[in-house]
């Protein structure tokens, strides 16, 4: 028995470029796993400046010459940048259980919409084996209408390689 053949493209490639157009990718959680990690490294830097002013006055009395009265002001400027390191987040790091959560919605995410498309697809390509049998074109307004479809998720790849 011969297998039926959908033109355009694969359903793994709809598949794969609906997931990138969507930004479903597991590479991004390796990429904040990463991140987290290095971050734990860096130091938290903080700075400040401290201005002093002051003034303060000073007489000498002598009995033997002229009494001297000396005023001062002054005026200092202390630059301060600290380093600190948090080592225990090389340890354990309280944003990782924020990035669990967060991949875990990530898998489900792409897994609902690994579903969606190949059926969406799959739907498609019988529309298209059956042709318009009904003869009224509502089958193929339907395979227009899951192309759209198909082309929102996954950046117009469906049109393009289906012209091709």
């Amino acid at each position: 028995m011969a297998r039926p053949h959908c033109p355009g493209p694969s359903a793994q490639q709809v598949i794969a470029a609906a997931i990138a157009t969507s930004s479903l990718e597991a590479a991004q959680v390796r990429s904040w796993r990463r991140r987290l990690a290095w971050s734990g490294l860096l130091p938290a830097l903080s700075t400040g400046v401290v201005r002093t002013v002051g003034s303060g006055a000073l007489m000498d009395i002598y009995p033997d010459r002229a009494d001297r009265l000396d005023l001062r002001n002054s005026l200092a400027l202390r630059w301060e940048i600290r380093a600190t390191w948090d080592l225990a987040r090389l340890v354990f790091d309280s944003r990782e259980l924020r990035i669990s959560h967060q991949a875990a919605k990530l898998v489900a995410e792409r897994r609902r919409m690994i579903e969606r498309v190949a059926s969406l697809y799959f739907e498609r390509c019988r529309h298209l084996a059956a042709g318009d049998a009904d003869g009224d074109g509502s089958r193929a307004l339907r395979v227009q209408e899951l192309t759209a479809i198909l082309d929102a998720l996954t950046g117009g790849l469906v049109s393009l390689e289906t012209r091709r």
